[in-house]
C-alpha cells in the first residue's frame, strides 16, 4: 500500500539532501578510478595475472550495477535516507577489509561488500534530492551533486598517484573508510528522514532474480576474445550465459507480474516519459564510455605518445564536463525544454561522426575542439536527464526512478565495452590494437557505430519531446 507524503523543502533539508547526494556520487567514483590505477601494482604485489587481478573492479561493477534498482526499491519501503545510511557503513566495512586483506579473495570480497555499499548510496541519494528540492530548483541540484562524480575522479587521481608513489595500495581504501565515516557521522547528526513509502514486505525473490540476471548479462557481454581461435574455444561460454540471462529475465517477467508488491511495477514502464530518458540515458554513457575507452588506444598504440598525453586529454575533458554540468543545471531550470536532451545527444553524434571520417587524418592537438563540444554536450546533458527521470514519477516510487537511472548508466557503460570490442577487432584481427593500421580502420568504425547510436537516442527524446509539445507539456 502507498501512502503520499508532504515532502519537506526547508533550506536545510535542501542542503542536508545536497550534501547527502554529492558524498554518494564523490564515495562511488573514488572506489573506482583510483583502484584502476593500483590493479597492475596489486598484480605484482600478491602474485597474480592481470586477468585475476581485472576481478578487484569487476567484482565491484557487477554489485554495484545489480543491487542499485533493489536499493532504490529498499529506500520506498523502508526510507531513502535510512537505506542511505546503511550504504555508508557497507562502504566503510569493505573499505576496510580491502585496505586490511591479505590476499585476492579477501580483497575481491572486500570489494563485493564495497560495490553493495555504493548501490545503496546511489539507489537512493536522487529520491532523497529530488524530495527535499522545489521543482523549479531540481536541475541545479542535480548538477551539483553530479558534480562530484568528475572532481571525484580527479581526487582519486591525486590520491591514487600518492599512494602508489610514496606508501602503499591499501592506502587508497583506508582513506575511501576514512571518508566514508565522515559522512556517517554527518548523516547521523542530520536527522531529516522522510517517511518510507510502501508499508508491503520488499520482493525478495524479485531481487535476486534481477542481481543473477543482470550478473549473468554483464558477464555474457564483458567476455572479451582476441580473434578467431579464442572466440572459437569461447563458444560454450557465451551461448551458456546468454541462455541463462534470457532464462532469468523471462523468470523474472513471470514471477514480478504475480506478485502485488514486485521490484519491478512493469506499469511504470508504460511512462514514455521515464522509458525514454531512461533510454536516452543508457545511450549518452554507452557512447561517452566507448570515447573514453578507445581514446588511451588511439593516444598510445596508433600515434606512439607517452601516458602523459593521455592524461592531458582526460583532464580536459573531465574539466569540462564538470563546469558543463553545472551550466546544464542552470539551462534546465530556466528554460525547462524537452529539446535540450536531444540537442546534446545530436552534438555527441556530430562529434563521434567527425572522428570516424577524418580519423586518418587527426592529430593530437586536433582533438581537443571535439572533445570540449563532446564533453560539454555530456556534461549539459546528466543534469537534464536525471532531473527528467526524477520528475516523472510520483514521490512513492522516486527509489524505483533513482535505481533506474543508476542501472540504465551501469548497462550503457557495460554495453560500450562489448560493442566497442565487437566493431574495433572483428574476428580474425587479433592484432588490431598492436597494428597502427589496423587499430585505425576498427576506430573510424566504432566511431560511425556510436554516431549513429547518439542519433538513435536523440531521435528517440526529440520524438518524445514533440508528443509533450502537442499535448502541451513542453
Amino acid at each position: 500500500m502507498l501512502t503520499h507524503i508532504s515532502v519537506v523543502r526547508s533550506l536545510d533539508a535542501r542542503r542536508h539532501a545536497l550534501l547527502m547526494a554529492v558524498s554518494g556520487n564523490f564515495l562511488a567514483i573514488m572506489a573506482m578510478t583510483p583502484i584502476s590505477m593500483a590493479l597492475p601494482t596489486i598484480a605484482v604485489q600478491l602474485q597474480v595475472d592481470v586477468g585475476a587481478a581485472g576481478w578487484v573492479m569487476t567484482s565491484y561493477l557487477l554489485v554495484l550495477t545489480a543491487m542499485v534498482l533493489v536499493s532504490g526499491r529498499l529506500g520506498d519501503a523502508y526510507g531513502h535516507e535510512r537505506v542511505f545510511r546503511a550504504g555508508v557503513v557497507a562502504f566503510a566495512v569493505g573499505s576496510v577489509s580491502v585496505g586490511l586483506a591479505p590476499n585476492l579473495p579477501a580483497i575481491i570480497a572486500g570489494r563485493v561488500v564495497q560495490g553493495l555499499g555504493s548501490a545503496l548510496m546511489n539507489g537512493t541519494s536522487p529520491a532523497i534530492l529530488t524530495n527535499a528540492t522545489p521543482e523549479a530548483e531540481r536541475g541545479r541540484a542535480f548538477a551539483v551533486a553530479l558534480m562530484a562524480a568528475p572532481i571525484g575522479a580527479l581526487a582519486g587521481i591525486a590520491l591514487g598517484t600518492v599512494a602508489l608513489t610514496l606508501a602503499d595500495w591499501r592506502l587508497i581504501f583506508l582513506a575511501a573508510a576514512s571518508l566514508a565515516l565522515l559522512v556517517l557521522l554527518f548523516t547521523a547528526l542530520v536527522q531529516t528522514d522522510t517517511p518510507p513509502q510502501q508499508r508491503a514486505r520488499p520482493d525478495l525473490a524479485g531481487a535476486v532474480i534481477w542481481a543473477l540476471a543482470l550478473t549473468s548479462l554483464m558477464l555474457a557481454l564483458s567476455h572479451l576474445h582476441e580473434g578467431d581461435a579464442s572466440f572459437a574455444a569461447d563458444v560454450a561460454y557465451h551461448v551458456v550465459t546468454q541462455s541463462a540471462t534470457v532464462a532469468l529475465f523471462v523468470l523474472l517477467v513471470v514471477v514480478e507480474r504475480r506478485l502485488r508488491n514486485p521490484l519491478i511495477t512493469f506499469s511504470h514502464l508504460r511512462n514514455a516519459v521515464l522509458t525514454t530518458a531512461l533510454g536516452a540515458n543508457m545511450v549518452m554513457h554507452m557512447t561517452m564510455m566507448g570515447l573514453m575507452f578507445l581514446m588511451p588506444f588511439l593516444i598510445e598504440r596508433a600515434w606512439s605518445l607517452d601516458t602523459g598525453y593521455t592524461a592531458g586529454f582526460l583532464f580536459v575533458s573531465q574539466a569540462v564536463n564538470t563546469v558543463a554540468t553545472l551550466a546544464g543545471g542552470r539551462l534546465y531550470d530556466r528554460h525547462r525544454s524537452p529539446l535540450l536532451a536531444p540537442a546534446y545527444l545530436t552534438a555527441l553524434a556530430a562529434g563521434f561522426l567527425a572522428f570516424g571520417v577524418f580519423s586518418t587524418h587527426l592529430r593530437y592537438w586536433l582533438l581537443f575542439p571535439l572533445i570540449v563540444v563532446m564533453s560539454a554536450a555530456s556534461g549539459a546533458f546528466m543534469p537534464t536527464i536525471t532531473t527528467t527521470i526524477m520528475g516523472a514519477v510520483s514521490v512513492p516510487v522516486r527509489g524505483f526512478a533513482a535505481g533506474a537511472s543508476e542501472t540504465s548508466r551501469q548497462l550503457g557503460h557495460t554495453l560500450a565495452v562489448a560493442i566497442i570490442v565487437a566493431v574495433i577487432a572483428l574476428p580474425g584481427e587479433a592484432t588490431v590494437v598492436s597494428d597502427a593500421g589496423a587499430f585505425l580502420e576498427g576506430f573510424s568504425r566504432a566511431c560511425l557505430v556510436l554516431a549513429v547510436i547518439s542519433l538513435g537516442g536523440a531521435a528517440l527524446v526529440a520524438t518524445q519531446a514533440r508528443r509533450r509539445r502537442h499535448l502541451g507539456e513542453g
